[in-house]
């Protein structure tokens, strides 16, 4: 029985070791288009879902914390607010949107500024609500 225990200590130790912290958010607005970066301490899987009535994207990702230096950022461009929980081992990012758009996301590597970043893009245009397939990064 105290075996046991161990093995579960290690696993949940290998976990914590493994998760990911959501370090802030910011906002880009331009024209014809809306930039949210999500500043990360290091690689992680992430799914996005865009949905409608009322339009919103929901970004979750598994094995993270939130830690973040500063609060959500106002809303800007075609974001109009942002939301940000965590859910047992996972963090939900909503951005909450003017009007319909179309999402895309993708993990960039560290560079001289900045760590690891989780991107999502916006532009204008009806889109179907339904789930982006996961990107395993």
């Amino acid at each position: 029985m105290l075996l046991a225990g161990a093995v579960c200590s290690s696993a949940q130790a290998a976990q914590a070791a493994q998760a990911v912290d959501v370090r802030g958010v910011r906002l880009w607005a331009g024209p014809d288009s809306t930039r949210v970066v999500v500043d990360l301490s290091g690689r992680a899987q992430h799914s996005l879902i865009v949905l409608k009535n009322p339009d919103r994207v929901v970004l979750d990702v598994p094995s993270a914390r939130l830690s973040l230096a500063s609060p959500a950022p106002a809303g800007a461009g075609a974001v109009k607010l942002v939301r940000m929980s965590r859910h047992s081992s996972e963090v939900r990012i909503v951005l909450e949107l003017t009007h319909p758009q179309r999402a895309k996301s993708f993990l960039t590597q560290p560079n001289a500024r900045y760590g690891y970043r989780l991107v999502v893009d916006l532009a204008g245009g009806a889109v179907a609500g339904g789930v982006v397939p996961m990107r395993a990064t």
